[in-house]
């Protein structure tokens, strides 16, 4: 019988190298190293949606109250040759019919209006496109003109001052060249005159919705207001009453999805029809004493146009201020002094101040 010979244990480990098979020193896995990260992804993602949600819930209610402050039931609506112009009706005194700019309505009319002018009654129509007006088959400045002459006829007011900034500038020098016995005075306040300028006409059109617009009006506001020209310092060394303008002036421009076909009429149109035909807008043929309000900063209407304007017109103008962008930031309270005073007798400011024609201030 043979001797016993030693046997030898195979470890699993042999027995991997018996099979050709890789070998690693395996340990049971720790479950701290899973577990955590595991963890701490799930908080980090749970956080980002209650924030996500947070942010959800606080657009829909500005939104909601954004809708809220155009609802049809406080405009008026009146019926003019060139079709339906919806309008607000504020205030008593002179008569003033605002022409207000791109992205805005018969909202940002009554603001401009109370922020510029003091005991007036504030005409404040929305421009073919914006809000409730209808848009004509051609919705030129020229037709618009008509709208407003039309828009006064309705509310029995045989002359006003037309006050017109920015985009809504075309329009009211239309008024004024097509209905010199209505136009007590015109106002031109940062506004968009005749010249040779190239460039974009308006917003790119992404932004005209209203998520993204909210995103930027309340997440992203410094941005907003360097687009019109509002540096972070003038913001910083401003004084309140002219920040609260600004802030109030921008509440207008949203909800900005009912503004697109009029914000596009302007960029398609408006902005350039009064480069490309310019005649149509010559200051000289404009007879009503005209007060031109501009920035020279400004990075949107260039002032040289604007000035350039004021000096051709016969009655006519020009006041400056070397900063301030497409808003005239920072003089807000003496703005409103001079144009009130020019709104309630123009003829008496402009004698007034003939010797002081073009001040820089």
């Amino acid at each position: 019988m043979p001797p016993d010979r030693p046997t030898t244990e195979r470890s699993d480990d042999a027995l991997a190298d018996a099979a050709g098979g890789d070998h690693t020193d395996e340990r049971p896995s720790d479950p701290r190293r899973t577990i955590v990260p595991t963890a701490m992804a799930v908080a980090v993602g749970a956080t980002a949606l209650a924030m996500l949600a947070r942010e959800y819930a606080t657009y829909r209610a500005e939104r909601d109250a954004a809708y809220a402050r155009v609802d049809p039931a406080d405009h008026r609506v009146a019926a003019t040759p060139v079709g339906d112009v919806e309008y607000r009706d504020r205030g008593a005194g002179t008569p003033v019919l605002v022409s207000h700019g791109i992205v805005g309505g018969c909202d940002q009319a009554v603001q401009i209006g109370r922020s510029f002018v003091d005991d007036a009654r504030i005409v404040a129509p929305s421009r073919f496109g914006y809000l409730g007006s209808a848009i004509p088959t051609y919705p030129s400045p020229a037709a618009q003109s008509r709208a407003f002459a039309g828009l006064l006829d309705e509310l029995g007011i045989d002359d006003a001052v037309v006050l017109g900034t920015s985009a809504g500038a075309p329009a009211a020098i239309r008024f004024a060249l097509a209905f010199p016995e209505r136009t007590r005075a015109l106002v031109l306040l940062a506004a968009a005159t005749p010249g040779d300028r190239e460039g974009p006409t308006g917003p790119p059109t992404p932004l005209l919705r209203d998520p993204v617009f909210w995103l930027l009006r309340s997440r992203a506001p410094r941005l907003l207001r360097r687009l019109f020209g509002i540096s972070r310092s003038d913001w910083r060394t401003a004084a309140p009453a002219d920040r609260d303008r600004v802030d109030a002036l921008f509440e207008t421009l949203f909800p900005v999805e009912p503004r697109r076909d009029g914000t596009a009429i302007d960029a398609d149109v408006t902005n350039p029809h009064v480069v490309d035909h310019a005649d149509d807008y010559d200051p000289a043929d404009v007879a009503a004493p005209t007060l031109v309000v501009h920035a020279e900063d400004d990075p949107l209407a260039p002032h040289e146009d604007a000035a350039r304007f004021a000096d051709r017109a016969p009655n006519a103008a020009l006041r400056t201020y070397r900063t301030g962008g497409h808003l005239v930031f920072g003089h807000g309270d003496d703005v409103r002094d001079t144009v009130t005073a020019f709104a309630n007798a123009p003829a008496d400011w402009l004698a007034a101040n003939a010797d002081a024609n073009n001040p820089t201030l």
